[in-house]
């Protein structure tokens, strides 16, 4: 798919694209900012390992071993896992857990995801 059209289908969706922020990121920037975060089912289940670009002001919180919080990321590659609905680009919400790996947050796949997968939106 275009990023073009990727662009217009989150638009439609409510999904924050930020792909040409990423990609006006210097190297350095970039691979500054890289982490990771595991999506997980609406079940709960943790499924797929994602690369996502963080801020620096997240980068603390994300690092934190005693931060249980939210803060927003930027996907660095397209999941297997909602495959056609969160893209390379995408803003998204994950929960930071402590010493465990964050994973992406309840709020946001109840309030983004399942509509789009229930053809709300």
């Amino acid at each position: 798919m275009e990023q073009k059209e990727i662009k217009k289908l989150c638009k439609e969706r409510g999904i924050v694209y930020k792909g040409d922020f990423v990609e006006s990121l210097t190297e350095e920037e970039f691979k500054n900012g890289t982490a990771k975060f595991n999506l997980t089912a609406p079940d709960g289940r943790d499924v797929e390992g994602i690369w996502c670009w963080l801020a620096p002001e997240d980068r603390e919180k994300y690092e934190d071993d005693n931060f249980y919080g939210e803060i927003n990321v930027i996907l660095c590659n397209d999941p297997l896992n909602y495959y056609g609905i969160l893209f390379w680009g995408c803003e998204v919400e994950i929960t930071c857990r402590g010493t465990d790996r964050p994973v992406i947050s309840k709020n946001y796949i109840e309030n983004v995801l399942l509509p789009i997968i229930n053809g709300e939106r």
